[in-house]
C-alpha cells in the first residue's frame, strides 16, 4: 500500500503537550538546527552543515531505521545530498545525487514498495541557458536512490506537491511552475502520465502550493503562491481541477501553508509574500470561501513558512523563512509569529537564524516514527 500522508495538511493538536521538537532551517549558506523548549523559546544546535547553494530539503525515514534522515537539495553545481540521520541527532553524509539547478525536493512512496522514493523539482540552467526536466529517484529500500528512467517535459519548475488526488490509493504529482501548473498521474509503479490539464495561464509565475481538502468533499484541492495572482484549484474527486472564482494573497506570493487556524476543524491559509508584502492569513468558513482577517505580519522578503505548535498550547503557530531582497544587505532572521487560538497573530519576538533562508522543516522524535506510513513527515 501507498504511503499516503499528508503532512502538510495540519489541525491543530488536541491536548497540551510538552514534547520537545527540533527546527531544520534551510537557507542559501546550508542547513541549520534549532531545539524547541517546552516553553516555545527556540536555540541553536550544534553548528552548519550542508553546502552553499542550498535550496530546500526534504525529512523522512529514507533507510528504515526509525531515525529522522534529511535530503537537501541545490543549484549552481551544488549537488542533492541524502543526509542519514544518527542516534546523536545529527546527520551524516550518505549519498550525493548529481542533478541539474533543483530548486526543491519533494518525497512519497511512488512505487508501492513501503520506502520513500524522492521527486527533484528542477527548473532552468542558466550556465547552459536550457530547460531543465524534472526527476524521480527511487529508494532501494535501504536508503540508496537510483534515477528513474521516467521522462518529464523540461519546465520552469519550483514546487510540487505529492497527494493521491484521483483517489487510486498511490500518490501524484502536482507540479508547480513558470506558466501552466500540470498534474501528473501514477500509475501505481511509480510511472506518470500527464492528465492532460494545463492549469493557469501560460504567463504565470508559480513559486510553491500546498493541498488539502478545502470545500468538505473528501477530496484534495490545491492552492497556488504565484507572482501574481493565487490561485484555488477546487478538486472533483478524480484528479480533475476546476479554478475557484476566489484569489488568495497579495501579488508576490512564494509559499503557502494551509492549517486549521482558528479552531473550527477546516483548512485556512497562511501566505508568504515577498518584495517586502506583509504575510497575511486567510480564514476558510469550512465551504472553500475565504476571508482575509487583514493581519500585516511583517513586511520582508518571505520564501517559506511552517505550521506548528510551538509552545504546546493547542494551536497552530507559525515560523517564516526570510531573506534579503537580490543586492540588500543585512541580516533577515526567521520570524516566529505566535496564535492566540483564533487565527490571529503576534510577534514572539524570537529572530532565528540570520539570512538567505529559503525553507523550514519539523523534526519529529525518533519514537514517532512507528511505522512505514510515518516515514513521511514532513511535505510542506
Amino acid at each position: 500500500m501507498s504511503i499516503i500522508v499528508l503532512a502538510f495538511v495540519l489541525f491543530a493538536p488536541a491536548q497540551k503537550t510538552n514534547r520537545s521538537q527540533d527546527i531544520i532551517v534551510i537557507s542559501f549558506e546550508g542547513v541549520d538546527r534549532f531545539a524547541v523548549q517546552s516553553d516555545g523559546k527556540v536555540h541553536p544546535v550544534g553548528s552548519r552543515f550542508g553546502h552553499e547553494a542550498t535550496t530546500g530539503g526534504v525529512l523522512g525515514d529514507f533507510n528504515g531505521d526509525g531515525l529522522v534522515d534529511l535530503v537537501t537539495s541545490g543549484r549552481n553545481g551544488t549537488p542533492n545530498v541524502l543526509w542519514l540521520g544518527v542516534k546523536s541527532g545529527s546527520f551524516e553524509k550518505a549519498q550525493v545525487m548529481i542533478s541539474q539547478m533543483t530548486w526543491k525536493v519533494r518525497s512519497g512512496d511512488f512505487n508501492g514498495d513501503g520506502s520513500l522514493d524522492l521527486f527533484l523539482v528542477n527548473n532552468f540552467d542558466y550556465a547552459t541557458n536550457e530547460l531543465k526536466a524534472n526527476e524521480i529517484w527511487l529508494n532501494d529500500g535501504k536508503g540508496r536512490f537510483n534515477r528513474s528512467e521516467q521522462a518529464f517535459i523540461p519546465a520552469y519548475s519550483n514546487d510540487a506537491v505529492i497527494a493521491d488526488f484521483d483517489g487510486d490509493g498511490d500518490v501524484d504529482v502536482f507540479v508547480v511552475n513558470r506558466g501552466f501548473d500540470v498534474l501528473w498521474l501514477n500509475d501505481g509503479s511509480g510511472h506518470f502520465l500527464h492528465s492532460g490539464q494545463r492549469l493557469g495561464l501560460a504567463e504565470d509565475f508559480g513559486n510553491g502550493a500546498g493541498c488539502g481538502d478545502l470545500d468538505g468533499d473528501g477530496d484534495l484541492d490545491v492552492v497556488v503562491a504565484n507572482t501574481g495572482q493565487n490561485y484555488i484549484y477546487l478538486n472533483h474527486g478524480n484528479g480533475e481541477f476546476s479554478l475557484k472564482d476566489a484569489f488568495l494573497g497579495k501579488g508576490d506570493s512564494f509559499a503557502v501553508e494551509l492549517g486549521d487556524l482558528d479552531g473550527d476543524k477546516d483548512l485556512d491559509a497562511f501566505i508568504a509574500e515577498r518584495s517586502h508584502q506583509p504575510n497575511t492569513v486567510w480564514l476558510n468558513d469550512g465551504t472553500g470561501q475565504f476571508a482575509e482577517t487583514n493581519q500585516s505580519l511583517g513586511n520582508g522578503y518571505s520564501l517559506g513558512l511552517k505550521l506548528f505548535d510551538v509552545d504546546g498550547d493547542g494551536d497552530l503557530d507559525a515560523l517564516v523563512a526570510n531573506r534579503k531582497a537580490d543586492r540588500e544587505a543585512g541580516e533577515s532572521p526567521c520570524l516566529l509569529w505566535m496564535n492566540d487560538g483564533k487565527g490571529h497573530f503576534s510577534d514572539s519576538g524570537q529572530r532565528i537564524g540570520w539570512a538567505r533562508h529559503r525553507q523550514v522543516l519539523i523534526v519529529k522524535p525518533p519514537s514517532h516514527l512507528k511505522s512505514t506510513k510515518d516515514r513521511e513527515i514532513h511535505q510542506p
